[in-house]
């Protein structure tokens, strides 16, 4: 499984977790950390970044295809 496909997975997961939306519109890594950690997913400063980046890239686009 690649990065990008388990990124898909855990945004589908979390999205409408209120701690994930507030890493990603707050670009929190350490939040992300702790909200990744409390779901039982791999909680590294990386993995946290990466899904930040990940959930920001989500929003853009549907922001985009709003418009």
């Amino acid at each position: 499984m690649t990065t990008n496909e388990k990124n898909e997975i855990i945004q589908q997961q979390l999205r409408n977790d209120l701690a994930y939306q507030y890493s990603v519109e707050n670009n929190d890594i350490f939040n992300m950390m702790t909200t990744l950690k409390a779901h039982g997913l791999e909680s590294t400063f990386r993995a946290a970044e990466l899904q930040v980046q990940y959930g920001q890239i989500v929003a853009t686009i549907a922001e985009y295809n709003a418009a």
